[in-house]
């Protein structure tokens, strides 16, 4: 299965893995290939130590690809920070189709306090109710 990893908007690191498509016909357009079956997200915070050529990318791709989940891996430690990925997330959740609704926020032991400030930025700033951090565990 293709993985693609890649920076997004200078703020960290997104692991994807390519999504089950579709082809559907729609009036006036033709044919076109969708995405479908929206996959989970998590996003893990790490401290920035997820990028594009660290030591663990092939077994996070593998996770990735075997459990059909999108991994969002902010650079930020801070709260305000890390609350741009949660926007990222939220206004590109289609794009990256994934199910809002199935996003959760996981740590790497150093920063699960900010993995779990993260879930109370996204209650206070978007009254979205997410689960509390928990560790990353592949």
């Amino acid at each position: 299965m293709n993985v693609e990893v890649y920076d997004y908007e200078g703020l960290g690191t997104v692991i994807d893995p390519e999504s089950d498509t579709k082809e559907i016909t729609v009036i006036l357009i033709g044919k076109q290939t969708v995405k479908c079956n929206p996959r989970p997200g998590i996003i893990y915070v790490t401290g920035g130590k997820v990028t594009p050529d660290c030591a663990e990318i092939a077994a996070l791709k593998k996770y990735c690809a075997d459990n059909k989940v999108v991994l969002i891996c902010p650079a930020a430690t801070e709260g305000e920070e890390l609350g741009k990925t949660y926007k990222y997330v939220y206004n590109k959740y289609k794009d990256l189709n994934i199910d809002i609704a199935k996003v959760t926020v996981k740590g790497d032991e150093d920063y699960m306090d900010a993995a779990q400030e993260l879930v109370d930025y996204a209650l206070d700033e978007f009254d979205e109710e997410l689960e509390d951090a928990t560790k990353f565990a592949m």
